[in-house]
């Protein structure tokens, strides 16, 4: 019977461990972050194949339009200075700009693009963009065609 009682008891924490590991690391994936873009790897080398999470500032994305569908609401996204002209090519992209807002932010949680403390960003068409930005669904639900 002890033998019984241990088991259940060890099955129980076992399972209670599980689920809290796992909502923790949904929380952590979750978390608002900052993510850092820099297509001169200014602050160190650039790649466009880094999971959201492992984005840093000497670890950055190095084009605008990887950031279109992997940000989430509360991320502030850090552009370095440089001049962004890419086209976004990503799967739920259905204009051709520089940057696709495809992920809403929230009324309490927005997402936010800023230029690195004192550098200038200069985000433009020339790379084979038509537009410069489109904010696809604002956190008001709206779409805003041909924002910038």
């Amino acid at each position: 019977m002890k033998f019984i009682w241990r088991g259940a008891v060890a099955l129980i924490l076992l399972l209670g461990l599980g689920w809290w590991a796992q909502t923790f690391v949904w929380a952590q994936a979750d978390a608002p972050r900052e993510l850092w873009v820099d297509i001169q790897s200014l602050g160190g080398a650039c790649s466009d194949d880094l999971a959201r999470e492992q984005v840093s500032s000497s670890q950055p994305w190095c084009t605008l339009g990887i950031t279109g569908d992997k940000v989430q609401p509360g991320d502030t996204v850090y552009v370095r200075a440089g001049e962004y002209t890419q086209a976004q090519r990503c799967p739920g992209c259905d204009l051709e700009s520089v940057l696709q807002v495809i992920n809403s932010g929230r009324a309490d949680a927005w997402i936010r693009y800023v230029a690195a403390p004192g550098e200038q960003v200069h985000i433009t068409g020339t790379g084979g963009a038509e537009y410069g930005v489109v904010v696809r669904k604002t956190a008001e639900g709206d779409y805003l065609p041909r924002f910038i």
